[in-house]
């Protein structure tokens, strides 16, 4: 009897994969069609993040013969949970071939779907040596930046008419949060970290459970119930909350305020100094009414500065912004400065605040406003913690909203976006869970801390007579000195302007830098 003749198997396409295998949600749908070079699906828990994305890798392999895409997770048991069972019973082997001794899925057009994990550094180093079409990331926030940062550097092509992408899928939370959130929110990542960054070619797609018709309502209860954090992060996909984050009072409706705020003429100025060279520097200029409320009303980031270098910079920045801004802008009463900058290693000469000092003194002269330590003793980094905390609580009427009786102390201009960006996304210690993690990006909040300690309600700045030509580093031969456990903080900046204005030209201490380092030995 002879045998019948095989029908030729047609090759897998992408509406193939839609009208036999896959029937896409109307925002796995928007993913599909995104061909941005950078895409971001997700936010919420319940949205079929992972199953859109590998969808999406599949379909591109579909469509593109030869291609080699990637699907990653971070935990191989994670990978496999989501994605290696998934394709079993999802993809039948007469549209692909699933090879588990390797792990990817192999189509009859040549193309390849790798999937992969990241539970070493050699794992995550491995994938660098392949050059990919599409990288899929899936809970991308899990990754840390560096990695985020590196895995887009292998994506090329010579396919013609392929386009390469960096697709991500991702809840909020995690090591990879505030470097998604930068990138794909906040639109500003800044330029230290991506001097190329073009925000059009970062595209966010949000999906939240609602989007998704097939999930139960008993799924839907349980994110219900979860802490409010918690839920908001989960159930609503908000991106300015997360497990771990320090600060859950943040409403970006609530503590942002327009670049158009003009503070009354009887508010104080005064700015919080927070120094860096390898890690970025912090300037932010606040404006405090007579009830204690502040706004940061303008903020300056700076890197790799040497310290006179930065003080000279910042006055040039002032000059200009008085010149330019809407509002008029007073000298502040005092730059807030952390301590360590009048640290001594090894040497006699100027310290980080006297050369900051002179910088800004070189061009600003006789309206330089004084460089001032913040104060510092046992217990400033948890009472800076909860003066923050305070500041930002508000409070809603019985509606819902929030009346200006409800309103928080402390509010941010729009222009600040570095604050807006980092503050809100820091996490607590995994070590001291009374203080923000000090790895994270925290050089915001403590300029920001370095004010609020102050006291700066009583702050008024009087007129001086003259600038002194005082070296700032000593009484008599003998270098000043401050016990970093005096916490007593009674007329600080009272005393410390007074001694940067004392003309007396007998006063100890005169030396060649023609500074004052701001020091305020307390009476005993």
């Amino acid at each position: 009897m002879p045998r019948s003749k095989k029908t030729p198997r047609a090759e897998p396409t992408a509406e193939a994969a839609d009208r036999l295998l896959y029937r896409p949600l109307p925002t796995q749908k928007r993913l599909h069609d995104c061909e941005a070079p950078n895409v971001l699906f997700g936010g919420a828990a319940g949205g079929s993040k992972s199953h859109g994305l590998r969808w999406h890798l599949v379909r591109i392999c579909a469509a593109v013969p030869g291609a080699r895409c990637l699907l990653l997770r971070r935990q191989f048991k994670e990978l496999e949970q989501t994605h290696l069972l998934a394709l079993r019973t999802e993809v039948p082997p007469e549209f692909a071939a699933y090879d588990g001794s390797r792990q990817r899925l192999v189509f009859p057009n040549g193309a390849v779907l790798q999937f992969g994990h990241c539970n070493t550094d050699a794992d995550f180093a491995s994938y660098l040596s392949t050059e990919w079409l599409v990288i899929g990331v899936d809970e991308a926030s899990q990754f840390t930046p560096y990695q985020l940062t590196m895995l887009p550097s292998r994506l090329r092509t010579t396919i013609a008419g392929a386009r390469t992408q960096y697709a991500l899928a991702s809840n909020p939370g995690g090591p990879g949060h505030l470097w998604l959130k930068a990138r794909f929110l906040d639109k500003n990542p800044g330029r230290d970290e991506a001097p190329e960054y073009d925000p059009r070619e970062w595209v966010y797609i949000p999906s939240r459970v609602a989007d998704n018709p097939y999930v139960g309502a008993e799924y839907v209860r349980r994110l219900e119930q979860l802490p409010a954090e918690a839920r908001r992060a989960y159930l609503e996909g908000d991106w300015d909350v997360f497990a771990g984050q320090v600060f859950s009072e943040w409403r970006r409706e609530i503590h942002v305020v327009a670049d158009t705020f003009q503070p009354p003429r009887d508010w104080i100025w005064i700015a919080g100094l927070d120094w860096g060279y390898a890690n970025n520097g912090y300037y932010g200029l606040f404006a405090v009414g007579p009830d204690e409320r502040v706004v940061l009303w303008w903020e300056w980031v700076f890197r790799k500065l040497g310290a006179r270098e930065a003080g000279e910079k910042l006055g040039q920045v002032i000059i200009v912004l008085k010149a330019t801004a809407a509002v008029a802008i007073p000298a502040p009463s005092a730059i807030l400065a952390d301590d360590q900058m009048w640290q001594i290693h090894g040497h006699d000469g100027p310290t980080l605040a006297e050369q900051f000092q002179a910088g800004l003194r070189s061009v600003l002269g006789a309206s330089c406003p004084p460089v001032v330590a913040a104060p510092k003793g046992t217990g400033s980094r948890q009472a800076k913690l909860q003066l923050l905390h305070q500041a930002l609580r508000w409070e809603a009427d019985k509606s819902g909203k929030v009346q200006a009786w409800g309103m928080p102390k402390f509010r941010v201009a729009e222009r600040c976006g570095y604050w807006i960006r980092t503050v809100p996304a820091l996490p607590y210690d995994p070590r001291h869970t009374e203080d923000v993690d000090t790895d994270a990006e925290d050089h915001a909040y403590d300029a920001t801390g370095n004010v609020l300690l102050s006291r700066i309600p009583s702050w008024r700045r009087p007129e001086p007579s003259k600038p002194a030509d005082v070296h700032p580093g000593y009484v008599g031969r003998h270098r000043r000195s401050r016990d970093p456990e005096d916490n007593e903080t009674e007329d600080l900046v009272a005393q410390a302007v007074h001694d940067a204005r004392d003309s007396d030209p007998r006063r100890p201490g005169r030396g060649m830098y023609g500074l004052n380092r701001f020091r305020v030995e307390m009476d005993e």
